[in-house]
């Protein structure tokens, strides 16, 4: 179980190293099994949960009374688009102590990871993806990485962009690569059932994303694109 000790303060201010604390009189939910510890004491030192029982809290620690209040393990969210840190403080603010990119422009994600992990900023772990590998892939990489200009003046990837594509999100240290099995549902000029990939084609950037070990997650509304992608592969279907 793992707890986050938010600490709000100016933007740019480190974050401070978390001094031992102690919550008591807490009803503690067990997700494994559905029991809650009531009037529980819980003993965090370092950012970690070291003790939760019915023992006192010890001599000479910060000391909060939960007064029956519910302390649970921090949510995950296995599929956000965040763009800034605004958004992040927002999902820790909620409970939320990790959460997994699908996708976002000019790398914030992986800079936005880097930052929490290092101690400058308070916010939920973040497993970052890049751009989003698709055909018609956003223009912002093209400012990152000028060289890829060529597949901009053809207006699609293509085999070969796309596997220049993640080698650009691997270059930049992601923990996942997002690709398009099918169309997105929502807009008036795409069918979600439309398979965009063939397994193909899919099973090319599960490889290209292999040669760094890192999984892939695909955009699925149809049941023939969801099933090219597994088979290809893919480690997570998305929607």
């Amino acid at each position: 179980m793992c707890l986050s000790v938010v600490v709000l303060g100016a933007q740019r201010a480190a974050v401070p190293p978390q001094e031992p604390l102690a919550l008591i009189n807490a009803n503690v939910v067990d997700v494994r099994n559905g029991t809650i510890a009531r009037n529980t004491a819980v003993i965090i030192r370092g950012g970690r949960i070291e003790s939760v029982g019915a023992a006192a809290a010890p001599a000479g620690i910060r000391t909060i009374d939960l007064r029956r209040r519910y302390v649970v393990p921090g949510l995950i969210d296995a599929h956000v688009h965040i763009g800034g840190i605004a958004q992040m403080r927002a999902a820790l603010e909620s409970g939320v102590t990790t959460v997994r990119s699908a996708g976002v422009s000019h790398y914030v994600d992986v800079g936005l990871r880097d930052l929490v992990r290092k101690g400058f900023l308070a916010g939920p772990d973040m497993i970052a993806a890049g751009y989003h590998v698709r055909p018609s892939i956003a223009a912002e990489i093209f400012i990152d990485f000028p060289d890829l200009g060529d597949i901009w003046s053809r207006g699609e990837l293509g085999v070969d962009g796309m596997r220049r594509a993640i080698r650009a999100n691997l270059s930049r240290g992601v923990d996942w690569i997002k690709t398009l099995a099918t169309e997105r549902a929502g807009t008036p000029d795409t069918d979600p059932r439309q398979q965009v990939y063939s397994q193909e084609e899919l099973r090319i950037i599960v490889v290209e994303a292999g040669t760094k070990n890192i999984p892939v997650m695909a955009h699925a509304h149809g049941a023939e694109g969801a099933d090219a992608a597994v088979r290809a592969g893919v480690r997570s279907i998305e929607h």
